[in-house]
């Protein structure tokens, strides 16, 4: 993907993020094979993160790169004006991210084996 990078601000909300569900920043660092000063650094808003750290993020952590930064924007700091499009794209990420509950899908059809048929 190359080395480019996502905004500081982005960056700093997505580790504050992290450390908000009970990541610490040497296990942030782990994940994304950096050092802890990196991402001290980007904590700080002095560095950034690049698509690639985004990427290894979104596999590691099970969860789709838009519906994490989704979740690090604060709804507050998005005009009153895109809120609606914003809650609408929000309900829609979390919609298609959960797995669908027990009841909803249907239960695999048993093929009969070749015996079952000739008896």
């Amino acid at each position: 993907m190359g080395d480019y990078r996502v905004s500081n601000r982005f960056s700093r909300d997505v580790v504050e993020l992290l450390v908000s569900r009970g990541m610490n920043l040497t296990g942030i660092a782990a994940l994304l094979d950096v050092s802890k000063s990196y991402i001290s650094r980007v904590r700080s808003g002095t560095r950034s993160l690049t698509l690639d750290h985004l990427a290894t993020l979104e596999e590691e952590l099970g969860r789709p790169v838009a519906l994490l930064l989704m979740e690090a924007i604060p709804r507050e700091s998005v005009s009153a004006k895109a809120r609606p499009l914003y809650d609408a794209t929000w309900r829609l990420l979390r919609k298609v991210t959960q797995p669908p509950p027990w009841g909803a899908r249907k239960p695999a059809r048993r093929r009969k084996s070749k015996r079952a048929k000739a008896a």
